[in-house]
């Protein structure tokens, strides 16, 4: 099982030769809610999409809940180097045709560091097509994985962009109009979201 290895850019100390002068001390990237346990809500601004050879299936509905959490700190709240949602996804459609996304069991770890972790036990995203047409089935189960994503502060909001590699899916079923080959496939996953905390303002610090 292939894992995603991503690279970061960590902020050094330097011990200066220069009397008077301290080193410099590293700083954990973190978020910042002003309250604790304030709900998620997700506003999609692209389409989020997995896409393997043949094929890419584009939801434009997305739902992450979960909660904000942390510790309190000395300025807007209650500080975490990471937050944890479950994703729902609805709105689906692949090569023409209306298609479902099924999560059972997955985790989404946001870490302020830039990764984000999917775990859970038994977790599987089921992707489907069924109709008169064309008939679909992809899994992508068993694999707990890191992918990259980013954060820009908008507001009392953060818009968090999406792109991971490296995953295993497998094609398990594909009959009629369906152009995927049964068999394994590397998927990819990317989309853009607004990430909401009402009534509290939360925000991303590198």
């Amino acid at each position: 099982m292939k894992r995603n290895a991503l690279a970061f850019l960590a902020v050094l100390g330097a011990v200066l030769p220069v009397a008077g002068i301290t080193a410099a001390t590293s700083v954990a990237a973190k978020f910042t809610a002003g309250l604790l346990s304030a709900p998620f809500d997700e506003e999609t601004r692209i389409d989020h999409a997995f896409s393997i050879t043949g094929g890419q299936v584009k939801c434009s509905s997305v739902t992450f809940t979960g909660v904000t959490t942390g510790t309190p700190s000395g300025g807007l709240g209650h500080e975490s180097e990471s937050w944890t949602v479950t994703p729902g996804y609805s709105s689906c459609v692949a090569f023409g045709f209306s298609a479902t996304v099924t999560n059972s069991g997955c985790k989404y770890t946001l870490e302020a560091d830039g990764e984000m972790d999917i775990f859970g036990a038994g977790c599987k995203l089921k992707f489907l097509v069924d109709n008169w047409y064309a008939g679909c089935e992809v899994i992508m189960e068993g694999q707990e994985e890191y992918f990259a994503v980013s954060y820009t502060n908008d507001s009392n909001h953060l818009i968090v962009n999406f792109y991971g590699t490296d995953f295993e899916a497998k094609v398990t079923r594909s009959w009629g109009l369906c152009p995927l080959t049964v068999g394994s496939h590397e998927l990819i996953y990317t989309g853009q979201s607004t990430l909401r905390a009402a009534p509290t303002v939360i925000r991303w610090d590198a």
